[in-house]
């Protein structure tokens, strides 16, 4: 039996919860508001204009919610209680359409569900906070592709429920040293990164990332291993400030869409941003239905490179030639060269869904911004072919003035390369370990692939971070 309140999206809510619980429910407003949105978007009028309506009756609650504050109590449940009702009437009466009725049908049977937040005093019309909490969860399954078993479903909800808790909090010093249990890889002679030491369980991965973020996210002190007082990082907002806006590419990116690798740097007072402009787009039943995926290209944006100085944002230069998917993270030099990693498309059909893409380094100067980038090619070991989805990672060392490159093959490997100070590349293979029952692997892959790792380059020492279901990836030496 559940006690207290659950904030919740409607989707994931099932018919009986209601008789099994006595939380109090509150059911997530923005989900719902994305959807009656949707419908303003169709062809049919009817549905269209039933979704005008609801969504106007919805702005007229939300504008009596946010100056609660100005009214009496006793006139501030009068006027709620109106709002709630003419809501709850505009959305059940709905045309005889399937999108329609679809939100009709939440009215008719979990509406007290919607409106707990106006006599509950703190509770949130949206489940927005609890999402961030259990945002870690989603990066897990995005990167892992989940699990298929009863006993690796049981095996995750206890690690998660173990986890979940750590992150607002400080590096515990009990999960410092898990951070040192990791594989360790070097290069053989043929170039090859191979393992040195005993792959660890997925659990030393997650204590890792959890410790890491925990002591990133966390406020306050906590005890380190010597007993002494170590303070958590304090963070402080100075600026808000809007760099850009964009349009949806819905082609499964967006601006931040290179985890692991940074699409902002700093040179002095000096700050440099890479976003995404999107040239076409799709319409919202073509985006709903797939067909972009199977009809049209996903290497619909361009790389836009900004910079704020003392007059604010300015756009210092936009791809004038080339398309592509996925945002362009970049990186500066100590020299003063701002470095930025692309992937763009050579087919020029935009018809064309699966297409050749050919990485390389942009080269611009700080001094500069605006003079024309030059190109680095990286040299890889063999003719690699590349698609539109990179998965790729890109890092520097700045005191060094080199970088590498990873860039994903398939589900076999990622192809490596490094570029020295002197101007001379070396390059390889990193080869993704593989499942040990490769029965109810996702796409039939027999090796468990790594995307947007996280990736330090100090001293050509590679600190490859990331976590599978079975393995912790790793640290390398470049030599």
């Amino acid at each position: 039996m559940h006690h207290g309140l659950t904030e919740t999206c409607r989707r994931k809510f099932s018919k009986d919860d209601g008789n099994e619980t006595d939380a109090v429910m509150q059911f997530c407003w923005a989900h719902l508001i994305r959807d009656v949105k949707f419908l303003t978007t169709l062809s049919d009028l009817a549905t269209r204009r039933y979704g005008e309506k609801l969504l106007a009756e919805t702005k007229n609650l939300f504008r009596l919610w946010h100056r609660r504050s100005e009214m009496s109590k006793e006139k501030w449940e009068l006027a709620a209680e109106r709002a709630k009702q003419a809501v709850v009437h505009r959305a059940r009466h709905a045309p005889q359409r399937t999108e329609a009725q679809n939100i009709a049908e939440r009215f008719r049977n979990h509406a007290t569900y919607y409106f707990t937040f106006l006599h509950v005093p703190g509770v949130e019309p949206t489940n927005n906070a609890m999402e961030q909490r259990m945002r870690f969860l989603a990066v897990d399954r995005k990167i892992t592709h989940g699990t298929r078993g009863e006993r690796g479903r049981r095996w995750c909800e206890r690690m998660w429920a173990v986890l979940a808790p750590l992150f607002p909090h400080p590096f515990p010093a009990m999960l410092r040293s898990a951070v040192k249990n990791q594989i360790s890889y070097q290069f053989n002679k043929n170039n090859r990164l191979q393992i040195m030491k005993t792959p660890v369980r997925l659990f030393a991965g997650c204590f890792a990332l959890s410790a890491i973020a925990a002591c990133a996210a966390g406020t306050g002190a906590g005890p380190t291993t010597k007993g002494e007082t170590q303070l958590a990082p304090a963070i402080a907002v100075e600026a808000e400030e809007v760099v850009y806006e964009y349009t949806d590419p819905k082609n499964g990116s967006g601006p931040f869409w290179c985890f692991g690798s940074s699409i902002l740097a700093r040179n002095k007072e000096d700050l440099f941003v890479s976003g995404i402009e999107t040239l076409f787009s799709y319409t919202a039943e073509e985006h709903r239905k797939q067909n972009y995926m199977y009809h049209r290209s996903v290497n619909n944006i361009r790389w836009l490179l900004f910079r704020r100085d003392a007059d604010g944002w300015k756009l210092q230069q936009a791809d004038e030639k080339d398309r592509t998917r996925e945002p362009s993270p970049i990186g500066l030099l100590a020299d003063g060269r701002l470095l930025m990693s692309v992937n763009p498309t050579l087919d020029k059909d935009t018809t064309k869904a699966s297409t050749s893409n050919q990485p390389a380094v942009l080269e611009f100067s700080t001094a500069n911004p605006k003079a024309p980038a030059r190109i680095l090619q990286p040299a890889w070991e063999g003719n690699p072919r590349f698609n539109e989805h990179s998965y790729r990672t890109f890092a520097v060392d700045r005191e060094r003035n080199e970088f590498v490159l990873f860039q994903n093959i398939g589900y076999t490997h990622s192809e490596w390369a490094f570029l020295d100070n002197k101007g001379q590349w070396k390059a390889g293979k990193l080869q993704w370990p593989f499942y040990k029952n490769d029965s109810v692997t996702p796409f039939k892959a027999k090796q468990n692939r790594v995307n947007y790792p996280s990736v330090i380059l100090r001293n050509r020492e590679v600190h490859f971070w990331q976590f599978l279901r079975q393995y912790l990836v790793p640290h390398a030496n470049l030599g």
